[in-house]
């Protein structure tokens, strides 16, 4: 299922969101708190200011190219298979996150050429 088009400001908290391709959508300011999302795309949105504060990522959640200036993902839980490849995350935090440790042979969560200042990891562990 895709979910495109301006969705500024959208809620999801608490929401499960599996297998939706958010791919191109505007997501300024939306909120995920608390929310289970597994399976999901959201390729080169714009996401600045959105909250994923203690979402629950998993199966493969791809932050591609994404917009994440400002977002906060604090005290969520990230697995190894979360990728955030290309995205910008100036001023990003990600305070108290749990980072899976992936498991052998496979890598961790993907920031690979990412660009971000001001990223704030306080306190974010790998665990599991």
């Amino acid at each position: 299922m895709a979910l495109r088009g301006d969705l500024g400001g959208a809620r999801f908290d608490h929401a499960v969101i599996e297998g939706i391709d958010f791919r191109g959508a505007i997501l300024r300011g939306a909120s995920f708190k608390r929310a289970f999302i597994a399976s999901t795309t959201f390729g080169a949105d714009d996401m600045r200011g959105a909250s994923f504060e203690r979402a629950n990522l998993y199966g493969g959640v791809g932050l591609t190219f994404a917009r994440l200036e400002d977002a906060v993902f604090d005290n969520a839980d990230i697995p190894w298979d979360t990728t955030f490849y290309r995205s910008l995350l100036d001023n990003a935090s990600f305070v108290r996150t749990k980072f899976e440790k992936p498991e052998r042979g496979r890598g961790g969560t993907d920031f690979r050429c990412v660009q971000g200042r001001g990223v704030d990891f306080s306190h974010a562990v790998n665990r599991w």
